[in-house]
């Protein structure tokens, strides 16, 4: 397993981006026309950057007319069996790749929450772990971070049913299948988390300026 972390740039480095990147795909060019933020706009530009240059170093070149996208949205690269997926947050990119079986990344800046209104959609153990902790915040966007990983490897978003299924293990089962939890440690103000399908991955993390 491959991942891959790139700070993103300011506005000016954005614009210089898209004007140099005129034969991006249609479909593409659309899913960038729906972000309202510039800082969105530059995050989804430098994940496919960081997936390009993630493939290189597995020794296989593609371009971004390779992606399509299953039923439930989730993309995948029709020339590869590699798998990949991509996350934001703050001041950071990320990408990581698999081969042999279905891979989800996600980060989050560490921030206040508050956890009204999740309890409809967190396993009761879940729930009551997260109320009773030491650190509320903290404790909480592990456990959403890890959510959110397994939720993109999966690829069925809101319709998993995570409301009946405990996060906050090594290792989750949704249906028949696995999924190995690995917590990213790079910046202190952040949580990242990767799941895959594949059991005793190797993890080899790479920051690229």
């Amino acid at each position: 397993m491959l991942v891959l972390f790139s700070k993103i740039p300011g506005r000016e480095y954005s614009d210089m981006i898209l004007s140099s990147l005129p034969m991006l795909p249609l479909s593409y060019k659309e899913r960038l026309n729906r972000y309202k933020r510039w800082q969105d706009v530059q995050a989804s530009l430098l994940g496919r950057s960081l997936l390009i240059k993630g493939m290189s170093m597995l020794n296989q070149d593609i371009d971004l007319d390779d992606i399509s996208y299953t039923e439930y949205g989730k993309p995948f690269l029709d020339s590869s069996l590699i798998k990949f997926n991509i996350s934001h947050s703050g001041d950071w990119a990320v990408c990581a790749l698999v081969a042999g079986g279905e891979i989800g990344i996600d980060i989050q800046q560490i921030t206040i929450v508050s956890l009204k209104g999740y309890e409809r959609i967190i396993s009761e153990s879940d729930y009551n772990s997260i109320k009773d902790s030491v650190n509320v915040d903290k404790t909480f966007l592990n456990f959403w971070v890890r959510r959110e990983a397994i939720c993109k490897a999966d690829g069925r978003g809101i319709l998993a049913p995570f409301e009946s299924i405990e996060i906050m293990r090594k290792v989750v089962s949704i249906g028949d299948t696995s999924y190995f939890l690995n917590r990213i440690e790079f910046d202190p103000g952040y949580i990242c988390y990767t799941a895959t399908s594949v059991e005793n991955a190797e993890c080899v993390v790479k920051v690229i300026i």
